[in-house]
């Protein structure tokens, strides 16, 4: 059967809809505007899922070592994120920024006889792929400083699958760390959150203080 890369996999066993796993890296935040509603910040987002229509040969314990060449990466069904709060619904993309790979977390079988070489081949079901790309996004915030300068704000970043993709994935919750300075300009970073909203969203929200 040919390859359909514009159709989602099937999900495993009884589930409805194909898992979606989403791990998110606040890498830095850039600019914090109140004038404007503005919270930009540098991310890093990665989406890993299971595909059940295709093998993959001789995987390495490194992950850094199973990256899909473009061509491969390119070739294969990807999932595709809103980000919500964005004044364009901005959108995952697929392009020269992004590193797809293959997680080794299943067995292999060996090829029969009749390849030249032998192959150690990973089922699709059992090993995930993952796609990771770095963006820098202007999220929608509105910041209450009615008691400045002793104000808490809170901004969101809101991820949700694309009209396309919402059929057919389902959000999981990952990881999510910051890895940006503590303590900027204006603020401070108190803490930072990542949740699945029961609505099947995954919201990130970050907590600063003067």
């Amino acid at each position: 059967l040919k390859y359909m890369k514009d159709n989602p996999p099937e999900p495993l066993g009884s589930k409805t809809k194909l898992s979606v796993n989403i791990n998110m890296e606040l890498i830095e935040i850039l600019e914090i505007s109140e004038r404007d509603s503005k919270f930009q910040t540098k991310i890093n987002v990665e989406m890993s899922w299971t595909d059940t229509r295709i093998d993959i040969y001789n995987l390495k314990d490194d992950t850094n070592l199973n990256t899909l060449p473009e061509k491969e990466r390119n070739s294969i069904w990807v999932p595709k994120l809103t980000f919500n709060n964005t004044k364009t619904n901005m959108q995952t993309v697929n392009d020269g920024k992004s590193i797809a790979s293959v997680l080794k977390m299943g067995n292999y079988t060996k090829s029969s006889i009749t390849f030249a070489d032998n192959i150690y081949i990973f089922k699709g079901t059992e090993n995930m792929l993952s796609f990771k790309r770095t963006y820098d996004i202007d999220w929608v915030c509105y910041y209450d400083v009615r008691w400045y300068p002793f104000d808490t704000q809170r901004c969101k970043m809101v991820f949700v699958p694309t009209e396309a993709n919402a059929d057919f994935i389902d959000l999981i919750l990952g990881y999510h760390k910051y890895t940006g300075a503590k303590e900027l300009s204006e603020y401070s970073i108190t803490r930072s959150t990542m949740f699945r909203t029961d609505a099947g969203s995954i919201e990130v929200v970050v907590e600063m203080g003067r």
